[in-house]
C-alpha cells in the first residue's frame, strides 16, 4: 500500500496487516519482521494505514488507532509501544508522527499535537479541523 522506505543500508517494507520487514538494501536478504499487531493480528478497522518512517536508527510504524511502534531499525527490537494514539478518539487516518529534534508531531481528523519522544508527555494541542485536516 506504501513506499518502501530506507536508511543506513536497509529497506523496509510494510502490509496493511501490520508485517514490517527490513532487507539488506545490497543483497536483498531479509534481516528481520515484526507484526505491530503481536499475536493477534489485525482485523477489517484494523489495519496499518501508513508509511513507515526512519529516525535516527529507529523506524517508526504506527496504525490508525494504535498501537504505535518504534523499532530499532537495525534489529527490530521494540523500542517504544504505545498502545493508542495520543490524540481525542485516536484515529490518525493515513499518517505516521514526524519525528524531529525529539518530538513528535501527530495529525488526526480533528487534532494537531507535539509530543515528546523521551517522556511521552505532549507539549501542545491543537483543535485543527477549522482547516480542514485529515491526517493524510
Amino acid at each position: 500500500m506504501f513506499s518502501p522506505a530506507a536508511a543506513d543500508g536497509l529497506v523496509f517494507v510494510t502490509t496493511n496487516q501490520g508485517s514490517t520487514y527490513a532487507f539488506d538494501a545490497h543483497t536483498g536478504k531479509r534481516r528481520w519482521k515484526r507484526n505491530i499487531f503481536g499475536r493477534h493480528g489485525a482485523w477489517a478497522y484494523h489495519k496499518l494505514s501508513s508509511p513507515v518512517m526512519p529516525y535516527q536508527g529507529t523506524l517508526l510504524v504506527s496504525a490508525e488507532s494504535g498501537p504505535f511502534v518504534v523499532y530499532d531499525a537495525g534489529t527490530g527490537k521494540t523500542v517504544h509501544r504505545q498502545e493508542e494514539p495520543p490524540m481525542l478518539h485516536g484515529l490518525i487516518g493515513f499518517s505516521v508522527p514526524f519525528p524531529d529534534h525529539g518530538m513528535l508531531y501527530w495529525i488526526g481528523y480533528n487534532t494537531t499535537l507535539a509530543q515528546n519522544m523521551r517522556n511521552r508527555k505532549i507539549v501542545w494541542t491543537r483543535d485543527t479541523r477549522g482547516i480542514g485536516t485529515r491526517g493524510i
